[in-house]
Parts: structure tokens; C-alpha cells; sequence
């Protein structure tokens, strides 16, 4: 039996060790250097990566809650962090407060859409991800995940055109060309699934997952004797 494929699907524990070396090893003790993109980044690749392992909700809780704090702009939010807020709910009220102070900010509606997918408020978050993409309409990794955020909401078709756009500004994004699949897969077009994650390992050929997406996709398909190939 074919099952529908979440866009962020619960990570492996390989995927799992793999997040160490992606997150800093150790936090900047310098107030400027905290709040620089990179950091933020981390938490961002959430999205794009899959569901967030339990062991990292906190961390990445943690991070944004701290990239925050000592943004410059955002000093006068209430963030206490010696007792840092956990529950997402109480981070996405400070961001909410920091969206509302500087409504321009795409890095503010960036986390708050992460935010949200955390917390499964799937509305919420496209329209976070809208916002930000208003102020950065070239940005391909938010393109993508506006798409996977619309997969993960039962929007397939919607969530293609975002991947569409992703690819439009990155040709060679392996993320949008696997997620293009998995949106393909989720409306029962398996052929047309395996067309994007053929090129998406044509690209990376070392990615584990998408071979596992394309020997289902082949599976779902009626052609199980390529699954050997």
C-alpha cells in the first residue's frame, strides 16, 4: 500500500547525528556576533530538513530565543534567559512582538514560519513565510520552505509551485528537486515523482533519503523490478 510522504518527515538517527556539526559547537559570547544570519540559519534549516528530532526542539528553541535577545534592535522585548522558554508558544510571542516592531524584518517572519511549523500551525506559518518573502521575493530557501510547509498543511499542488519558483532562482537546489517529488508522489503522479528524484541524485547522488523516496515512488508506480537497478 502507497502512503502519502510527509515533506518533513521524522528524521533517521543518522539524520539525527548529522544536526551536531550543522549547529555551533559552542555559542558566541559576543552580543554582535549572536545575532549575525548564520545563527539564525540553523534554526531556519528546520524546515527544510524534516520534523525536528525531540532532543533538538530545545536547542533550537534555545537559539532563536537567544538570537533575539541580543539582536540590537529587539533589546527592550522581555527575554529572561536564564530561564529560557521552552515551550514554543512563548518564543513565538516574543518574535510576534518583534514582527510587530519592525514589520520589514524577513528574518523575524523567517523564524516565526518555523516557529509555527514547530507547533503545527500551518496557517500561521505560510503566512509568516509570505511576509518574509515580500522582502526577499529572490531568496530560494524561502521559496522552499513556503513549499514545504504548504506540503505539510495537505497542499500539494500549491506547495509544487513554490518548489517551481525555488528552482526557478536555484536550478541546482537538490532540496526543491526532491520536495517537488514528494509533492508529486502525495497526488498519486508517481512517474512524474520519479522524474525529480532521478535528477535530485543526479545532483547528490549520496543522498540516502531520496533513494528510499524514489524506490517507493517506483514501488507505488507498478515498476518494483527497478527497485534493484
Amino acid at each position: 500500500r502507497c502512503v502519502r510522504v510527509c515533506a518533513c518527515a521524522p528524521m533517521e538517527e543518522s539524520r539525527v547525528k548529522r544536526w551536531a556539526w550543522k549547529r555551533p559547537r559552542r555559542l558566541p559570547r559576543r552580543r554582535a556576533a549572536f545575532w549575525r544570519p548564520p545563527l539564525l540559519a540553523w534554526a531556519q534549516l528546520l524546515v527544510e530538513e524534516g520534523a525536528v528530532p525531540p532532543a533538538t526542539t530545545h536547542v533550537a528553541l534555545g537559539y532563536l530565543q537567544a538570537w533575539l535577545k541580543n539582536h540590537p534592535d529587539y533589546l527592550h522585548i522581555p527575554n529572561d534567559m536564564s530561564q529560557p522558554h521552552f515551550e514554543t508558544a512563548k518564543v513565538i510571542g516574543m518574535f510576534r512582538d518583534a514582527a510587530v516592531r519592525n514589520p520589514r524584518d524577513a528574518d523575524v517572519h523567517t523564524a516565526l514560519g518555523v516557529l509555527y511549523n514547530l507547533s503545527r500551525e500551518y496557517d500561521q506559518a505560510i503566512g509568516a513565510f509570505q511576509r518574509a518573502l515580500e522582502q526577499r521575493p529572490q531568496d530560494h530557501s524561502l521559496w522552499n520552505k513556503l513549499g514545504a510547509t504548504r506540503a505539510n498543511s495537505s497542499r500539494s499542488a500549491e506547495a509544487i509551485d513554490s518548489y517551481q519558483r525555488a528552482l526557478d532562482l536555484k536550478p541546482n537546489y537538490v532540496r526543491a528537486w526532491s520536495n517537488m517529488g514528494i509533492g508529486y508522489a502525495n497526488q498519486g503522479l508517481y512517474e512524474e515523482a520519479v522524474r525529480y528524484y532521478v535528477r535530485a541524485l543526479q545532483l547528490n547522488p549520496a543522498g540516502e533519503s531520496i533513494w528510499n523516496y524514489l524506490r517507493m515512488a517506483l514501488i507505488c508506480a507498478g515498476k518494483s523490478e527497478l527497485v534493484g537497478l
